[in-house]
């Protein structure tokens, strides 16, 4: 039989044991609680970003690759001289100086085919084309506001005829390099024509080598000659009374050369348009 002593030891066992259970369950309920709030705190909805500072965006690889060519022309700080580079696809492949027209210190190269390019410097923009490293083909310029500017045609790298455009649409000037003398003292080249706002001629030159005497002239809003300079085939001023009539060009003779000829059969027309503003992303 269990004595008195034996009944109270188990009675204190028993009791440790209910509350080892009690304080058991207690701890576990603490950790459940934690757990529970852990979950919580993390499905919460992320932070509002602070004021100033936008959410980075993330990348993605759907990046569009065309292959299209743009050139982007800005003038030097002393403004000496023009910076063009070219990108393709968002990456830097080529860039030159330009003064004058002439192209120096050439870096690159720039593939053959259509160029779309905008000056920053100038507020225009337009379409050329290019064959071995050069300008070769048609070449349009416009306004800011799409207006047609300027119209050109390149052989080679080399400048034949330029056609410029008063912002209302009339012809401002014309240029034809085709037979221009390759020395001469004087701006003026080949043959051209400088025409007042209402149409009539203001200023034109014809130094070509195929007219042994060449001039210049300016003419007031009538028509008449107001000045005019004869040079010789060595570009020494002449008397006008020894200077030979300059035979005028048959308009029926077709011109040894079109613009269509010098167009890229694989381009697409120059009178598409490239978009007004063209996005040149950083290389």
């Amino acid at each position: 039989m269990i004595n008195q002593a034996q009944k109270g030891s188990v009675g204190v066992m028993a009791m440790i044991v209910i509350a080892a259970v009690i304080i058991g369950i207690a701890m576990a309920n603490r950790w459940l609680q934690k757990q529970t709030d852990s979950i919580g705190t993390t499905a919460a909805a992320p932070p509002i970003p602070e004021p100033g500072r936008p959410e980075p965006v993330k990348k993605t690889s759907t990046v569009r690759r065309t292959g299209e060519v743009i050139r982007e022309t800005r003038y030097s700080p002393d403004r000496k001289y023009e910076i063009n580079v070219f990108y393709q696809d968002g990456k830097e492949i080529a860039r030159n100086r330009t003064t004058n027209g002439e192209v120096y210190d050439q870096e690159g190269e720039i593939p053959d085919g259509k160029v779309k390019f905008v000056n920053v410097s100038t507020e225009t923009y337009g379409v050329e084309y290019y064959r071995n490293q050069k300008l070769h083909g048609p070449a349009n310029i416009y306004y800011s506001d799409d207006v047609l500017k300027q119209e050109l045609v390149y052989q080679n790298g080399k400048l034949i005829t330029n056609t410029e455009y008063y912002h209302d649409g009339t012809v401002r000037m014309q240029e034809d390099f085709t037979d221009a003398r390759a020395l001469t003292n004087h701006t003026e080249k080949g043959m051209g024509k400088v025409y007042f706002r209402d149409g009539t001629v203001k200023y034109e030159w014809h130094l070509t080598v195929t007219e042994p005497i060449g001039y210049l002239k300016s003419y007031d809003r009538k028509g008449n000659v107001v000045d005019a300079v004869y040079f010789d085939e060595f570009g020494q001023a002449v008397d006008p009374q020894e200077a030979i009539p300059v035979v005028e060009t048959p308009s029926d003779v077709e011109p040894s050369q079109s613009v269509n000829d010098l167009q890229e059969p694989d381009s697409s027309p120059i009178k598409d348009r490239p978009p007004k503003q063209i996005f040149i992303p950083a290389s």
